[in-house]
C-alpha cells in the first residue's frame, strides 16, 4: 500500500455538539506518524470532515525549512460557513473539534471580519500559523470593549509565528495583523492589482521599525507584475531611504522575498 487517505464526515453538527467520550485520538498515534500521515479537519457549512492523509508542503515551509513535528501539524480549514448565521454555530463546531484534537494551523478560505477572526482565535490557544483569504473592510476594534474575549484572543495570537493574507485590500489589513500577532516571524501577503508596491513595502517596513516588531524578520509579497526591474527599484528605495541596514531581497517567480536582521 503506497497511498492512503481516510475521510470521516459528521453531518449537521453546530447547533448541538455531541458529547465526546474523551478517549485518545488514535489518528495522531505513532502508527500514523511513522507512516507520514497527518490528521486534518475541515468545516463546510454545518458539516465537519476529519481526514487522515499524507503530509504535503505548506506555505510556511518557505521560511521554516525544518520539518515540523507531525503531532503539531493538525490544521483546521474553514472552507465555508454561512455569514448570516449565528456565529455560535461555528464556535460550537470548533469546540466539538477541540474535544478530539488540538489545532496548530488555521486556514480560512472565505472573507472574514477582524472581529470574527479574534473570536475564533479566542478558542484556539495553540496556533502556530494562520492563513486568511481576506479581511472584510477594516474597522477599528475597541480592545476595551466589555464582554469581548480580548485577553484570551490577544494571548493566543502571541503564539502565532507565520501569517498569510491572501488578498491585501488596504495597508490597514497588514497593520491589524502585525499588531494582533506581535510575535510573528514571517508575513506573506498577496497584493491586489494596480497597487503601488514601493509605497506598500515602504509603509510596512516603517510600521515594523516604528512599532518595534522585533520578531518579524521575513516578508513575502506576491505580485503578478514582479520582475527584475521591480527588485532593483525596491532595493534602491530601501537603501536610499535607509529603511533597513542588513537585508536581502530577491524574487522567485511572482514572489518577492525580503529578509533582514
Amino acid at each position: 500500500l503506497k497511498k492512503f487517505s481516510l475521510c470521516f464526515r459528521e453531518l449537521g453538527y453546530g447547533r448541538n455538539c455531541p458529547i465526546y467520550d474523551g478517549g485518545l485520538n488514535q489518528f495522531i498515534s505513532p502508527f500514523w506518524i511513522q507512516r507520514n500521515l497527518i490528521f486534518d479537519i475541515e468545516i463546510y457549512e454545518y458539516n465537519i470532515q476529519y481526514y487522515v492523509r499524507p503530509y504535503k508542503y505548506r506555505w510556511y515551509n518557505d521560511i521554516n525549512s525544518s520539518r515540523e513535528h507531525p503531532t503539531k501539524s493538525t490544521q483546521l480549514t474553514i472552507k465555508y460557513v454561512y455569514s448570516r448565521e449565528s456565529p455560535f454555530i461555528l464556535f460550537n463546531q470548533i469546540k466539538r473539534i477541540l474535544n478530539v484534537t488540538q489545532i496548530y494551523h488555521l486556514n480560512i478560505e472565505q472573507q472574514i471580519s477582524n472581529e470574527r477572526l479574534m473570536q475564533i482565535i479566542h478558542l484556539l490557544p495553540n496556533l502556530i500559523s494562520i492563513n486568511i483569504y481576506s479581511l472584510e473592510f477594516y474597522r477599528e476594534i475597541s480592545f476595551l470593549n466589555q464582554g469581548y474575549p480580548t485577553t484570551s484572543a490577544l494571548e493566543h495570537a502571541k503564539q502565532i509565528k507565520y501569517v498569510y493574507l491572501g488578498t491585501a485590500s488596504t495597508i490597514k489589513d497588514i497593520y491589524f495583523l502585525m499588531s494582533f500577532c506581535p510575535q510573528m516571524e514571517y508575513l506573506s501577503v498577496e497584493c491586489i492589482e494596480n497597487m503601488n508596491i514601493q509605497l506598500f513595502l515602504k509603509d510596512i517596513v516603517k510600521e515594523i521599525n516604528q512599532k518595534h516588531y522585533d520578531y518579524l524578520h521575513s516578508l513575502c509579497i506576491f505580485i503578478r507584475t514582479a520582475d527584475d526591474q521591480m527588485i532593483k527599484q525596491l532595493n534602491e528605495m530601501i537603501y536610499d531611504e535607509k529603511l533597513l541596514l542588513d537585508y536581502t531581497i530577491h524574487r522567485q517567480s511572482y514572489n518577492i522575498y525580503l529578509k533582514w536582521k
